[in-house]
């Protein structure tokens, strides 16, 4: 098993950097992604025959032209656009990036609801920041068609998170049209 990390700079980043890890790893893969993880899987996955699964816990499940802030926008209960704060960073060519953190009031109830407070103190504190570009970047292609697809969120959460909502939308009605697909609701 392997859990390379996810650069957080857009799709087009992103998703590119995982398919190549993905082409050193022999054998069947299963990939897993939570929230933005889950746009990422479904755009690295598309043409790799080892991958088996994908596996979308409380995570976007996007379909191909589609931008995470449309999706944001479309599908109502998300806390996650009220809780960004940008912070803005020099660009090596002079330009201005901006990250995107979670507000430290706001992190628990938008992204991980379901968890301890002691474990998202921790997970807020360290969240690395992801490039306001993951949000704006279309989806190129939507995985999700050509693999298994399971889609599994906590039954007991909030659920607030952008992911929560997109999953249930996507997986609990999609998924069943789709063949070797199944939603998983765990305790």
């Amino acid at each position: 098993m392997i859990a390379p990390a996810n650069p957080l700079r857009g799709l087009t980043a992103d998703a590119p950097y995982l398919a190549s890890v993905l082409r050193s790893v022999k054998g069947p893969v299963v990939l897993v992604g939570h929230s933005y993880g889950g746009a990422v899987i479904t755009n690295a996955a598309a043409g790799n025959p080892n991958v088996k699964a994908l596996v979308y816990v409380a995570a976007f499940v996007p379909e191909k032209g589609d931008a995470l802030i449309g999706l944001l926008g479309k599908y109502p209960g998300s806390e996650i656009p009220d809780a960004m704060n940008e912070v803005p960073f020099p660009n090596p060519d002079g330009t201005t990036g901006k990250d995107i953190y979670l507000k430290a009031d706001k992190f628990r109830s938008a992204f991980a609801a379901d968890l301890p407070r002691s474990v998202t103190n921790v997970m807020q504190a360290a969240q690395r920041p992801a490039g306001a570009a993951h949000l704006t970047e279309p989806t190129q292609a939507a995985a999700w068609h050509e693999h298994s697809l399971v889609g599994a969120r906590r039954g007991g959460g909030q659920g607030h998170s952008a992911g929560a909502a997109m999953l249930r939308v996507r997986a609990c009605r999609y998924a069943p049209d789709h063949g070797g697909s199944r939603g998983v609701r765990t305790p």
